[in-house]
């Protein structure tokens, strides 16, 4: 009679079919060998919820980095920034002034919220106050334009999408801050 090369698991005996829920386990890892638990597959990665999400740090550093570019875009290129936003200088000798406006607001405001926002993302349970007040910042502006819609009436496409993106960024880092996980 041949035997087939094919190693069938050994069984463990050990244990009583109560203990192993009704069948016996294989014994694979050495861990099990010498009678210790099972380590987690998942031991030592962040936790992600809803399954396939990105976690509360990793959100918070993307967030971060888009305000971030955001500021460093206000900084080099207020002219870009002023076409983007709809403006345009109707005085050239109010010119350096009006850039230096957007440098300030929309430079250098925005460069330390997302440095603010960067650094708190490293810690998000520790900084969750940070966290929410950059997050509550962006609703504050999506509630501003909100308002602007009732009062002046719809702002066209870039007004719409303005408010979606405030609302996503404000959104996002408002529920990192909640659902950080404390430790």
């Amino acid at each position: 009679m041949r035997r087939s090369r094919r190693r069938t698991p050994r069984r463990c005996r050990s244990m009583p079919s109560s203990v192993t829920g009704g069948t016996s386990r294989p014994h694979f890892t050495k861990a099990a060998r010498m009678g210790q638990p099972r380590r987690s597959l998942t031991a030592g990665r962040p936790i992600a919820y809803g399954g396939d999400t990105m976690t509360p740090r990793a959100t918070a550093i993307v967030v971060a980095f888009v305000i971030l570019l955001l500021g460093v875009a206000g900084l080099i290129y207020p002219e870009r920034i002023l076409g983007l936003l709809g403006f345009a200088v109707q005085n050239p000798a109010h010119a350096a002034a009006a850039l230096g406006e957007v440098r300030a607001t929309y430079g250098g405001l925005f460069v330390i919220m997302g440095l603010a926002a960067l650094f708190a993302a490293f810690d998000p349970v520790s900084n969750r106050g940070r966290l929410r007040l950059i997050g509550l910042l962006w609703l504050g502006a999506c509630a501003g334009r909100l308002l602007g819609v009732y009062l002046d009436g719809n702002p066209g496409l870039p007004g719409w999408g303005a408010v979606a993106f405030e609302l996503m960024i404000g959104g996002a880092l408002v529920v990192v801050a909640e659902r950080a996980p404390v430790v």
